[in-house]
């Protein structure tokens, strides 16, 4: 095999790959000048690859030699030279327009016109030097000889001119194809810097450096030897040619297999594995068929046409594994990346796993559309759902955007109604200045792809246009689909972990809190020779709105027992400031219905009407055995005597903090050994078991049964009998008893 049969093969190859590339890019979107640019600047290099075959063949058989043939055919192989004003223009709109060319649209047309100018002179100029013999005198008289000299000596002149002028074009405009081509590269080299996209920049790098060692490579072995005139041996050339082409397409190829240069990659795969198939099924009847069908014909002396039809069988049964078998091979060598949509999407469902921050998950998807698709904006809007209607969070960067949207919202439920990846110009209401049409069409939305859980609306993807202008393709639908179904999963389980934190934290407060209330309860209960107390607390939640204390006011005790409305923190809050306004309040000597009087107006004033708080207060004296009390809208107190007897501890007045008005009575009880005071919240009475509450009777049964024991024995055996009562079921209120017995 000799050099000029190799490179006929390389060329064959090379422009092939070239045209079904440009083929495919164009067929994908012609409406978008950046396919229909890169598409003509493939085509034209794979003319010049198709022009560079022809004319080897012909050349090496012979069919041409010099003369006019020859020349109109080497004039033909300046047409694939328009790939070098196309390159250029590929540099100008790749992958955006320049504001230069959408500023100055002749400018797309006129970086052709030195090439179409060169194309139109050496057509119609191929030889000038056959002017300046072209105008013959002899044939004329002498009169006219006279007569035509001048205009024979201007036209010689200018046919000489022309002549020159021709050789100088056709020797120096190899310099305007370099200038295209290192213009271009430095385009291209400038604006990537700029590209937003990571995957752009890896694309225009790979075809920057194989564009530029395939222009070296052709300069050596075109240009410099018609700048310097030079001959380079035909071996040489031949490799150098063959290396420019090579070297060009396969950083193309690259580019499209590692990179989806033009987003092409799985289309391209599909038709290079089609032709491939073809040719493989060709190569094996040529190689093996064909010659066995001539073996046998010669040793049988006729025809078997039933190899070939053998052949044409086994072809249609194996043509589909055969494709399938070079699918996967070609995606084994070359395919093996990240892009992969199988290992994207496992690659990204293991990187949900370990993600629980909706800002995160936001950023890493829109990062991954915007990456892996070649999307130029790609936004993810979260939902929240209520009876008014839906608000639409997004967050992109340090932009935050919220949109209140109405659950009749016309484009919602649209959406909705097709659950999957939908074009917003087919769903997209005549009215676009309102709702959900105006928050879409502000970000640039051409595809929407809704995020539902379980049918509950929990999202939506709003993905711009292609960097490549490409329409969305079936995969990639496939792949949104999916997607929109793992982000369903992501956002449930981030806002289930966001509850997790936020209970976790609400709990450590309340734990700290309930330690900080318990530590405002009495360290150490009151105890002398005249009296003891025992109490007990249990709130019903991490902190209560019960609460007992005791202040002295010498020789006296004073002790109160409250109980804040509501539950929880909010009860917890009011006794905070209840207590302290208690030990304030103390500190003056005053009578109890001015103290209690006082507390109420603070309370009024402090807080709102539904925040109240009943209370009773009481101050005992010691040595007179004197206990002066007032019940501020609290559980009547019970007093047992030592004989049986009952009393309930009634004086007083209304709740404290609802009324400014409210005045409070007082009153004194004289005690005696073996008295017993029962004091205690409503949550104790109202405790309940699965069918009914514990009741003021069996209170009162239980202070009678046990006013003969000491004050803790009191307090046990009540709040045994009401853990008893209750059982498994938990308390609905605070339940605080104080227990007081004088000896």
């Amino acid at each position: 095999m000799n050099w000029s049969t190799l490179g006929t093969g390389v060329y064959l190859a090379c422009s092939f790959f070239l045209f079904l590339l440009g083929m495919v890019i164009l067929r994908e979107n012609f409406r978008s000048r950046v396919n229909r640019t890169t598409a003509f600047m493939l085509f034209f290099g794979g003319l010049g690859a198709l022009f560079a075959a022809v004319g080897t063949t012909l050349a090496r058989t012979g069919t041409l030699t010099a003369g006019a043939a020859y020349e109109n055919w080497y004039n033909l192989f300046y047409i694939w030279e328009l790939f070098f004003p196309a390159l250029l223009l590929f540099a100008l709109v790749f992958p955006r327009e320049t504001e230069t060319v959408r500023r100055w649209r002749f400018l797309r047309y006129s970086i052709f016109l030195p090439h179409l100018f060169h194309i139109f002179w050496v057509s119609f100029f191929t030889s000038p030097e056959k002017l300046s013999t072209s105008l013959s005198l002899e044939q004329f008289g002498p009169v006219a000889k006279a007569l035509l000299s001048p205009f024979a000596y201007v036209f010689r002149v200018i046919a000489l001119f022309l002549a020159v002028a021709y050789k100088f074009h056709i020797r120096f405009f190899s310099l305007v194809n370099l200038s295209y081509a290192a213009l271009a590269i430095g385009l291209l080299f400038a604006r990537q810097a700029a590209f937003p996209n990571l995957r752009v920049k890896s694309q225009v790098r790979l075809i920057l450096a194989g564009l530029g060692l395939a222009m070296a490579l052709y300069t050596a072995a075109f240009i410099l030897p018609a700048l310097f005139d030079f001959t380079l041996s035909e071996p040489l050339r031949f490799a150098l040619t063959i290396g420019a082409l090579v070297v060009g397409c396969g950083a193309v190829g690259w580019a499209i297999l590692r990179y989806q240069f033009m987003d092409v990659r799985v289309i391209f795969r599909q038709n290079l594995v089609y032709f491939l198939s073809t040719g493989f099924l060709v190569a094996v009847y040529i190689l093996s068929v064909a010659q066995l069908a001539r073996y046998v014909r010669n040793v049988l002396g006729a025809k078997t046409p039933a190899l070939e039809i053998g052949f044409i069988l086994l072809a249609l049964v194996f043509f589909q594994p055969v494709m399938e078998k070079l699918d996967d091979l070609i995606k084994r060598l070359f395919i093996r990346q990240r892009s992969d949509f199988r290992n994207l999407m496992e690659r990204f469902s293991r990187e949900l796993v370990s993600i629980f921050d909706l800002n995160q998950i936001s950023a890493r998807v829109t990062g991954l559309l915007e990456k892996e698709l070649f999307i130029e904006r790609a936004v993810l809007l979260l939902a929240v759902s209520d009876a008014q209607g839906t608000l639409l969070t997004l967050s992109s960067g340090n932009e935050v955007l919220v949109q209140n949207v109405s659950s009749g919202d016309p484009l919602l439920k649209a959406l909705l109604s097709r659950k999957q990846p939908t074009y917003l110009d087919t769903v997209l209401p005549e009215k676009t200045d309102e709702g959900l049409a105006r928050l879409l069409v502000g970000v640039g939305a051409k595809i929407t792809v809704p995020i539902l859980d379980e049918g509950r609306f929990v999202g939506l993807l709003a993905l711009g246009e292609k960097v490549s202008g490409f329409r969305y393709s079936p995969e990639d639908m496939t792949l949104l689909g999916v997607l929109a179904n793992q982000l369903s999963i992501a956002t449930a389980n981030a806002r289930l972990y966001a509850e997790t934190l936020e209970k976790q934290r609400m709990e450590e407060e309340l734990a700290l809190a309930r330690q900080i209330q318990q530590n405002l309860l009495p360290a150490r209960l009151p105890c002398s020779a005249e009296y003891e107390f025992a109490s007990y607390v249990r709130p019903s939640r991490q902190v209560g709105g019960d609460f007992y204390d005791f202040m002295w006011r010498e020789p006296r005790l004073g002790f109160v027992l409250a109980d804040a409305s509501g539950k929880g923190m909010p009860a917890a809050l009011l006794v905070a400031f209840l207590q302290a306004t208690l030990k304030a309040e103390h500190r003056h000597d005053r009578p109890i219905g001015e103290f209690i009087r006082s507390i109420n107006e603070l309370m009024v004033a402090n807080t709102s009407p539904e925040k109240f708080v009943t209370l009773f207060y009481a101050l005992f004296d010691p040595l007179e055995k004197k206990l002066f009390y007032s019940n501020a809208g609290h559980n009547y107190p019970i007093l047992v005597r030592q004989n049986g007897q009952l009393e309930y501890l009634k004086k007083g007045g209304t709740v404290v903090g609802c009324f400014e008005w409210a005045r409070y009575e007082s009153d004194c009880m004289h005690l005696h050994p073996g008295d017993t005071l029962i004091v205690y919240s409503d949550g104790l009475t109202d405790a309940s078991n699965h069918d009914e509450m514990f009741g003021e009777e069996r209170l009162v049964q239980l202070a009678l049964e046990s006013r003969h024991l000491d004050a803790k024995g009191v307090k046990d055996k009540i709040v045994d009998a009401v853990e008893t009562f209750t059982g498994s079921v938990p308390p609905f209120d605070d339940m605080t008893l104080l227990v007081m017995k004088t000896r």
